[in-house]
């Protein structure tokens, strides 16, 4: 598959975009629980306050609240303890927060604690430096932030639950017989997380939204800065790239000011450019003058065949001649030699008996015959040292009637 640039770039940067956005959104997710439980915490934490600030201005007042102005005692019922009380209840009442001091000895079966409270009472007995205990939990389908903190009995606290144990205080119930720095319970307070979870999620949904805005402006200005600076450019490489397959070598690129490696770029493809245009007018001047040179060795070699067809029918003629030539003398020669034959045969069978004039004759027919074939010899002699080019032309005078009468 054949892929662009620019569509390649794009991808990675909508991955390398997506992969920061999801780290982001789960950064945001576990930071926004983070501040969320901050923020429950230092809400309970600030409601502790208010609540010690309370059950305190009732432990000293109580004075005031037991006596009258003439010094005489009557109990009010109104202890710290049942204030506060009164108190986180009123709270409740006007809020969606729940506020209880519990107890494992209670004085009151509303006080007793649950399964989260009196393992906050444990864990305060176990270790007197945890001062405050917390956690989220579901309860009825709702999530609800739990904080809790110890309940210690201080000086004014054994006037009720010091010593004597047994003893009645003055509220009417036993006095347990417990030492100052007892950890008689724990503050404990419900905080519904509705409220923090939704204003959590308007306030992830705005950082999503405007991470998205701002991812979609990064994403187009990339997009544009790489179509200005790479794909653009590339692209009219690749054009005048094709132009040159083509057999466009006059091609040539503008020389961007974008960047300066495509300004190098665009040097170096235009004296390449160049130094091949060259190059192929060099090729094309040599072509021509390679296919001028071919023309007429073509040329010079139709004449050579014509001069050698013209060789060869001579060579054909003159062997022709040759033939009837030695046909010729083949005939000529084996007519006195057969005559000689002849008249040899005939002397040799006469013998003796010849007569002397018939026996002259024929000795004079065969030396006639052997004169007539010698001078044939002779001339096919000289014809072959003339035809070798070993005679040699000696001009002489002769008489030209001599020569017309032979």
């Amino acid at each position: 598959m054949r892929i662009k640039l620019r569509t390649k770039i794009a991808v990675l940067v909508l991955a390398v975009v997506v992969a920061f956005l999801c780290a982001n959104v789960i950064w945001e997710s576990s930071r926004g629980e983070n501040l969320e439980e901050a923020e429950l915490l230092q809400q309970a934490r600030a409601l502790s306050a208010n609540m010690e600030a309370v059950w305190e201005f009732m432990n000293k007042s109580q004075d005031k609240i037991n006596y009258d102005s003439e010094g005489n005692f009557e109990f009010k019922g109104l202890q710290c303890s049942i204030a506060g009380r009164s108190v986180g209840a009123f709270f409740s009442r006007d809020t969606d927060y729940t506020v209880r001091y519990v107890s494992d000895t209670p004085r009151n079966r509303a006080d007793e604690p649950d399964a989260f409270e009196q393992a906050a009472i444990d864990a305060f007995r176990a270790d007197p430096a945890v001062t405050e205990y917390y956690a989220f939990q579901d309860v009825d389908g709702q999530r609800i932030f739990r904080f809790a903190e110890p309940m210690v009995l201080d000086e004014s606290c054994l006037s009720c639950h010091g010593e004597p144990a047994g003893t009645i205080d003055l509220s009417g119930y036993p006095r347990e017989g417990l030492p100052e720095g007892y950890i008689y319970g724990a503050l404990s307070m419900d905080i519904p997380t509705e409220v923090f979870e939704k204003a959590a999620a308007e306030n992830a949904s705005l950082n999503l939204g405007f991470s998205l805005l701002l991812i979609i402006a990064c994403v187009s200005i990339i997009s544009i800065a790489i179509s200005h600076l790479v794909t653009r450019p590339l692209t009219q490489v690749q054009t005048a790239m094709e132009d040159i397959g083509e057999g466009t070598y006059s091609a040539r690129l503008d020389i961007p000011a974008s960047s300066t490696e495509m300004a190098v770029l665009s040097h170096g493809f235009n004296d390449m450019a160049a130094q091949l245009e060259e190059t192929h007018e060099h090729l094309e001047d040599l072509v021509a003058e390679r296919t001028d040179a071919l023309e007429r060795a073509y040329g010079e070699l139709e004449r050579q065949s014509t001069k050698l067809e013209e060789a060869n029918a001579a060579l054909t003629e003159e062997n022709q001649y040759r033939s009837d030539f030695l046909a010729m003398m083949s005939h000529e020669l084996r007519t006195p030699l057969a005559a000689s034959m002849a008249f040899a045969d005939i002397l040799r069978e006469r013998g003796a008996d010849a007569d002397a004039a018939d026996a002259a004759r024929l000795w004079q027919e065969m030396e006639t015959n052997h004169k007539t074939l010698l001078t044939m010899i002779n001339n096919i002699l000289a014809m072959a040292r003339i035809d070798a080019g070993r005679e040699t032309f000696r001009p002489e005078l002769m008489d030209v009637g001599d020569v017309v009468g032979l």
